[in-house]
């Protein structure tokens, strides 16, 4: 087996640590946002008359905020990222162990399959990033053993701009939908 298998594993380890505490930290603040709306807007439309789709458009935005709220629990993301660090870490102990040999001994494999089966494995969006994060931050290109393709540039950046774009959705989200509700029963 080759070294760079252990130095790439690792790379797309850490990105994937990273993709999960992402998703804890903006799930909470997007479950803290709405429930957060969902408090203020049935404030500001108590004692008013209003439609009975009004009612039943809350009743909805209740039940899909328990339900992420259920879906963010459930995901145990903060448990998953920390097994990628702690596999990681033993990555980069093992890259280290192995020094300048270009290719791991049967002792090494052996570490490094077991290292592999200690967690889940890391995405082809975490090894993609990887490659173009290497690609990115490397002076010499030529020496990268695994080179990032324009194809994988720009999606990279593509989809950095559509998580932007989601997160901003999210966020007006409740604000469109009470807008767009107040507007219906005249209240603003």
């Amino acid at each position: 087996m080759n070294k760079d298998s252990i130095w790439w594993t690792r790379k797309s380890w850490i990105n994937a640590e990273a993709r999960l505490l992402s998703f804890e930290s903006w799930s909470k603040k997007f479950l803290f946002w709405y429930s957060l709306c969902s408090v203020f807007f049935s404030i500001l439309l108590l004692g008013k008359e209003q439609p009975e789709v009004i009612s039943k458009v809350f009743v909805c935005f209740s039940v899909f905020s328990f339900c992420s709220s259920l879906f963010v629990s459930l995901g145990r993301f903060t448990e998953r990222a920390n097994r990628f660090k702690k596999g990681y870490i033993q990555l980069h102990t093992l890259y280290n162990k192995v020094g300048n040999n270009s290719y791991l001994s049967d002792e090494e494999s052996d570490k490094y399959r077991t290292i592999l089966e200690s967690c889940e494995n890391h995405t082809s969006l975490d090894f993609m990033n990887a490659k173009v994060d290497a690609y990115i931050h490397t002076k010499d290109k030529d020496s990268l053993t695994i080179k990032a393709t324009s194809i994988e540039i720009v999606l990279y950046y593509i989809l950095k701009i559509i998580k932007i774009f989601i997160s901003i959705l999210l966020i007006c989200a409740p604000l469109i939908i009470y807008y767009h509700l107040t507007i219906q029963i005249g209240a603003f």
